[in-house]
């Protein structure tokens, strides 16, 4: 069946290369239709409590991430020309359309009082022309507790303008683009900033455009010059290359024309897709040689004998790469579900042009006219056969050594780190990073997240006892770390009630009397005082906005647990503390829930944990399962499963030791690890069992597997480490560790596939060895 689909490839060349041109056609013309996917929060399943309570919360109280553009000077922001600058940034923000609201030191509201009126004013309606104005808004602002430290720094020398957004995050970048674009324009000698989530999202977005217009090219570079050393001919660059770019095409137009994004993690999938791929055409190719040089037969003979020969172990070898991309189907996250699956597609695609185009190339073009081996593959040959000598003396010392640092690894691993901070990803000294860092040293935080307090009734939150457990509840979170400041109704309540007694800070506390807390609000309201997310309009449920500083994944998790074992504690329905006594002798039940960012990234975390677990038992399983049935013998499936236990180790152990974190793009390696590098094993096993079957003896067919099969072999290394290598020019820190780290497996694999199997075999010889040779 191998040689009769092989020849049919060879006696119709052109029907080959015509389809695979039009098919191509078609999926180029899906590619313009992949759109960026860059929101972290997006990435839960949508049916997930935490991201259920996020848009719910969005929906009643409008967008809950922040954003903020700060202004930060070396002395003050109180001189006429910087609060100029700042007034007039303000107002062009709120001329963008897809912005809701603009709050800033100009024009945020300011509140007067008197024993029988309440006002609410703009803070600078008109930028001060004497000194005493200027010092009097100086004072105004920094006496004012709803504006200090909250849109102008506690020492003056900052503000900030927090923008609110009523888009989805499909606008956002449109968005943000406009206020970078306004914010440069009144750059210097202020130095502005833009921070918080939409900024962090824009750029993302912004860098994977960018990052593959630059990362496609370098990989088309670097495989060519991988494939010149390997082959140094015209056709042994040209063919894998054509093939690996046209898998890469039907790829990406199959994400199109299915309607996948590309995400921080999958926009890289035809990246990978391009240094695994070459790897069956670098095979099929090395096969062809070696059959063209034994010379004796017509062209096609050799294209239908090297077809015939590689079938079997491209076959396998693609199947296994699939089975550990689609092991990623076991995760919850979904960009990673769509990184494994589009990804596995392009091997499938690879594998397939690798077995189809290659040869049909092959068959319309002549023979090689003299033995055709590059310096390099002479250096690999020689070398190679010098291992094999080297294995057949230190067999037992080779295989103890590798249990050795196995169990070195292994220890090392209960000490890795899991962590989703988007921070992380893009690496210390970034400019958003930076940015995040201003809001943080200026504006109580760069992270955001929310409390939702629920009473269910109309008018609830004046309850001057629902109050008192709102305000309990800020006092607590107040004590955590990481916590720099909370706000909710109760701050506007305390503020209101303060003004309304002559300004008298001793009245800054919450009314007994309902009525009181009832006739400030109404006034407050009256006056055009805005809400925002203190409260719905209709005073039945509110908001505890809490601001902190950037924390690891782990930090965040505890944080997220205290606050969950005091809200059960103090607002779980069969928690006496949850009910409140009205006014009028009624109970009220209130309920609180963490409807934030901070439960998002919790629940990531506990995502990537239990997807780790499974995408490696799946991966491991399902190969171990392909590479039994197609060689007829589970103790082969075993064999070839072994150098890949050695690479986990030391790929988990290293990062162990190095304090390099699992977070959402290193998680993917495990399953990439095995599913790449198990293509070593199959093409070593497979090729020692035909020379073993041919009558050779175990110390002969473990030098002629290694200088034939095992340059091809180390020219798949190579191709791959290099390549994956390229993704140390990315913008994204996690990348680059995620290149670095899957190069160095392939290195192990490669190394572990030449020196533990060689080994095993040279100590015991199973019987699927002695099985006739497949045809």
């Amino acid at each position: 069946m191998r040689r009769a689909l092989a020849q049919k490839i060879v006696d119709h060349p052109w029907w080959v290369i015509g389809g695979v041109l039009i098919v191509t056609v078609f999926f180029a013309s899906a590619i313009p239709r992949i759109r960026f996917e860059q929101d972290f929060e997006a990435f839960l399943p949508q049916d997930d409590p935490a991201t259920i309570a996020l848009h719910r919360a969005e929906e009643r109280y409008g967008d809950q991430k922040l954003f903020m553009v700060a202004v930060e000077t070396d002395d003050t922001i109180f001189k006429p020309e910087t609060l100029k600058k700042l007034k007039e940034m303000e107002e062009l923000f709120e001329q963008i359309p897809e912005v809701d609201e603009v709050r800033g030191p100009t024009n945020s509201q300011v509140i007067y009082g008197s024993e029988t009126a309440i006002t609410v004013a703009t803070a600078l309606p008109e930028i001060p022309e004497t000194p005493e104005e200027l010092q009097a808004y100086k004072e105004r602002v920094l006496g004012d507790r709803l504006l200090r430290g909250f849109v102008v720094s506690e020492d003056g020398k900052a503000a900030g303008i927090l923008i609110r957004l009523k888009t989805g995050e499909e606008e956002t970048v449109g968005v943000v683009n406009s206020v970078l674009e306004i914010a440069e324009r009144y750059q210097g000698p202020e130095r502005i900033y833009v921070g918080g989530m939409p900024r962090l999202n824009q750029f993302i977005a912004e860098s994977m455009r960018k990052d593959l217009s630059v990362l496609f090219p370098v990989m088309i570079l670097v495989i060519i010059i991988v494939l010149y050393l390997s082959f140094n001919s015209l056709r042994g660059v040209a063919l894998p290359l054509v093939t690996v770019v046209l898998s890469a095409i039907w790829e990406m137009g199959t994400m199109g024309w299915l309607g996948a994004p590309f995400t921080p993690f999958s926009f890289i999938a035809p990246v990978v897709l391009m240094a695994v791929g070459t790897a069956y055409g670098i095979h099929v190719l090395n096969k062809y040689y070696e059959e063209a040089h034994q010379g004796g037969r017509s062209r096609t003979e050799i294209v239908v004998a090297t077809v015939t020969a590689m079938l079997s172990p491209t076959a396998m070898a693609a199947l296994t790469t699939v089975a550990g991309f689609f092991a990623l189907l076991s995760s919850t996250l979904w960009p990673q579900r769509d990184f494994g699956i589009y990804t596995g597609i392009g091997v499938l695609y690879a594998g397939f042009l690798a077995l189809t185009l290659i040869p049909a190339i092959l068959a319309l073009m002549p023979l090689p006219r003299r033995e055709h081996q590059s310096l390099l593959a002479r250096w690999l040959r020689a070398g190679l056969a010098s291992l094999a000598h080297l294995i057949e003396r230190t067999a037992v010392i080779i295989l103890i050594g590798a249990g050795a640092v196995a169990v070195v690894w292994a220890v090392g691993i209960p000490r890795l780190k899991i962590e989703t901070s988007a921070k992380d990803f893009l690496g210390k000294g970034h400019p958003v990073v930076e940015a995040l860092d201003v809001l943080e040293r200026h504006f109580g935080g760069s992270l955001q997240t929310g409390i939702e307090i629920d009473v269910g009734v109309r008018d609830g939150l004046k309850e001057p006892e629902v109050l008192n457990k709102i305000l309990a509840l800020q006092e607590f979170l107040e004590t955590l770390p990481a916590v720099r400041r909370t706000t909710s109704i109760t701050n506007l309540v305390r503020e209101l009630n303060q003004k309304f007694h002559a300004d008298d800070p001793n009245y800054y506390v919450i009314p007994d009397d309902r009525k009181l807390i009832s006739q400030l609000l109404l006034l407050f309201t009256f006056q055009g005082g805005s809400l925002g997310q203190m409260a719905l309009t209709d005073f039945s449920a509110g908001e505890v906005i809490v601001s902190l500083e950037w924390v690891s994944s782990t930090q965040m998790a505890k944080l997220v647990a205290e606050i969950q074992r005091y809200l059960d504690e103090h607002f779980a329905p069969t928690a006496t503390a949850s009910v409140a006594l009205t006014s009028d002798g009624s109970l009220l039940q209130i309920k609180a829930e963490q409807v934030g960012t901070m439960p998002i990234y919790v629940r990531l975390m506990d995502q990537i944990r239990t997807s780790q677990i499974w995408s490696l038992l799946t991966s491991v399983g399902s190969s171990w399962v392909i590479v039994s049935l197609l060689m007829g013998s589970v103790i082969a499936g075993a064999l070839c499963i072994v150098p890949l236990v050695l690479t986990i180790l030391t790929e988990f152990g290293l990062m162990a030791y190095l304090g390099l974190p699992l977070d959402m793009s290193t998680m993917m390696i495990g399953s990439i690890a095995i599913g790449i590098g198990i293509d070593y094993a199959i093409h070593f096993v497979e090729r020692y069992r035909l020379e073993f079957a041919l009558g050779r003896d175990a110390r002969r067919a473990l030098e002629h597997t290694l200088t034939h099969t095992g340059v091809g072999i180390s020219y798949n290394a190579l191709a791959l480490t290099l390549g994956f290598g390229v993704l140390w020019i990315s913008t994204f820190k996690g990348l680059n560790t995620f290149g670095s780290l899957v190069a160095l497996t392939m290195v192990v694999s490669a190394t572990s596939a030449f020196t533990i199997i060689p080994a095993i075999l040279l100590l015991w010889k199973p019987k699927f060895l002695t099985k006739r040779a497949q045809a």
